[in-house]
């Protein structure tokens, strides 16, 4: 369903008047009679807490259930596995939580819990970040639904301390990027289609319909600075990175939909490598055995590819056609057109070196095996012209040699020296 614009709020029934709301504040751990923990550190929930005539009684998951103060915010955190339970006297017809992310196998839609039971237990499906949960006791309730606002109307919200998630709408002001290595997620920073001065950071967020990135290029090839997005924000918090420099954020969200894409994006510049030069930078990993390592940056490795399974969209490529190689660009996710034999290619993705092992020799180290890669990467046809600047017409007369030197990796080849972007230093 199209969310743009809808700027909708439903009711789910008539409220009465009087009825019953009771609030667990969890920014305010203290007002629950709960010791408020010291910043980036957690207290237990370890007993009942009881709140005007209800008890909260939490079950661990992975990680102990517990009220978490992250650098001076607090906020009740409820791991994969764990449980919540809120015990009344009188039917509880709605429990309606705040928070970045709310991830309960009884929510499907939403923030809220309805029903009628003066018992309700929730299970986590995933890590769950709440500020508070509003309880209706003994009368039917009133839902918040998620309007559609600007990135202004989200910025005056954020000053507001507004507790409620909503669809922002605004202008990618740049290409996605990865923070702390976590590809399933993106960030990226939206400006207001009236005001561009005016800036939110969507931080961390899911790809379409909640679900994870493939990678970071799946993420750059769909959304490119100047689109117009909307994006589903689960809560629009500020954060202080240093004292007088905070910025707004839109955390717990997700990508919704494109509403229009610049007509001429620009596209993303990856650091360019025949396929010796990404064997050689592959063979300088050096992963546990049994596991792989990988770059943390993305790479555009090109050269003539060699059909290796074309079911399963694996290929060798090589810096010269039907020379053999052991570059493998594995199980790639997007290919323009059928590869062949010959082909002159590119593959986008980071470098891997995976170190294998036989599962019933491990000890064995003969039956170890080593494979350097782009794994599940992007893969295009390109003109040879493409490659990497000042050594794709490298005639080989002697094998690529890696060299370290001040902790910085080159390729020594034919008695010149390149970094790992193509060009000769020396």
């Amino acid at each position: 369903m199209k969310k743009f614009f809808t700027l909708v709020m439903a009711l789910v029934a008539v409220m009465a008047v009087n009825a019953t709301v009771v609030t667990f504040d969890f920014s305010n751990p203290t007002s629950l009679g709960i010791t408020a923990p010291a910043p980036s550190a957690g207290t237990n929930i370890t007993a009942p807490v009881e709140f005007e005539g209800v008890t909260l009684t939490a079950t661990n998951g992975s990680t102990a259930t517990r009220i978490w103060n992250a650098g001076g915010n607090c906020e009740l955190r409820i791991y994969n596995g764990g449980t919540i339970t809120f015990t009344a006297e009188e039917e509880i017809t709605a429990i309606e939580f705040a928070g970045a992310k709310i991830n309960f196998q009884e929510i499907t839609t939403g923030k809220a819990w309805t029903g009628s039971a003066t018992s309700v237990t929730l299970h986590a499906t995933a890590t769950c970040n709440i500020t508070s949960a509003a309880l209706t006791i003994g009368e039917a309730p009133v839902i918040w639904e998620p309007d559609t606002i600007s990135v202004a109307e989200a910025n005056a919200l954020v000053a507001n301390k507004d507790i409620h998630d909503h669809y922002v709408f605004g202008v990618l002001m740049g290409a996605p990027f990865n923070v702390y290595d976590k590809e399933e997620t993106v960030s990226f920073w939206l400006s207001d289609t009236e005001n561009p001065n005016d800036s939110i950071e969507f931080f961390q967020g899911g790809a379409e319909g909640n679900t994870k990135w493939e990678s970071l290029v799946q993420a750059q090839e769909l959304l490119h600075k100047g689109d117009t997005v909307l994006v589903y924000a689960g809560a629009l918090k500020a954060y202080g990175r240093a004292e007088n420099d905070t910025i707004t954020e839109i955390t717990g969200g997700y990508y919704a939909e494109m509403i229009g894409a610049n007509p001429d994006p620009e596209e993303v510049e990856y650091p360019k490598l025949l396929a010796s030069d990404a064997l050689a930078l592959a063979e300088s990993l050096e992963p546990e055995r049994g596991k792989s390592k990988s770059t943390s940056e993305i790479y555009a490795v090109y050269g003539y590819a060699k059909v290796k399974n074309a079911e399963k969209k694996t290929y060798y490529l090589t810096d010269e056609a039907g020379e053999f190689g052991v570059f493998q660009a594995y199980q790639c996710k997007e290919i323009d057109d059928v590869v062949n034999d010959g082909d002159f290619v590119k593959v986008i993705g980071a470098i891997m070196h995976f170190w294998g092992t036989d599962k019933d020799a491990k000890d064995d180290p003969t039956k170890d095996y080593h494979n350097y890669e782009v794994s599940g990467g992007y893969l295009y046809h390109v003109d040879p012209s493409e490659a990497p600047e000042g050594i794709e017409n490298v005639v080989l007369t002697e094998k690529a040699q890696k060299v370290m030197v001040n902790g910085v990796l080159y390729i020594v080849r034919d008695n010149k020296m390149f970094d790992v972007r193509g060009a000769q230093v020396r």
